[in-house]
């Protein structure tokens, strides 16, 4: 797939629960993740599909605080959306990313 931009690149699979938790162990109580940055970043490799994984309990104002960003969003049934994210990495494995 192609858009005004070029090729899609890379694909930006992010694990909302997990960075959260890390993030404010790793920095204090008061830290949290730049989600904008981290989609920058991924903008470095080309154009980017960032797909968000958040849990059932993320707050609607969160969800599209990241969707304004530009990434998609995947909500997994399960509270762990680490098999949700591991299915989509699989599935866009070998093939175009779009």
């Amino acid at each position: 797939m192609s858009t005004q931009r070029g090729p899609i690149r890379a694909a930006l699979l992010v694990d909302t629960p997990n960075l959260y938790y890390t993030t404010k162990r790793a920095f204090g109580p008061a830290a949290r993740p730049d989600y904008s940055a981290i989609y920058e970043l991924g903008r470095q490799f080309g154009h980017v599909r960032a797909i968000a994984f958040v849990n059932p309990g993320a707050s609607e104002a969160f969800i599209a605080a990241l969707h304004a960003m530009g990434y998609e969003i995947e909500r997994p049934v399960a509270d762990d959306v680490d098999y949700a994210l591991i299915a989509k990495a699989v599935s866009l494995s070998g093939r175009s990313i779009s």
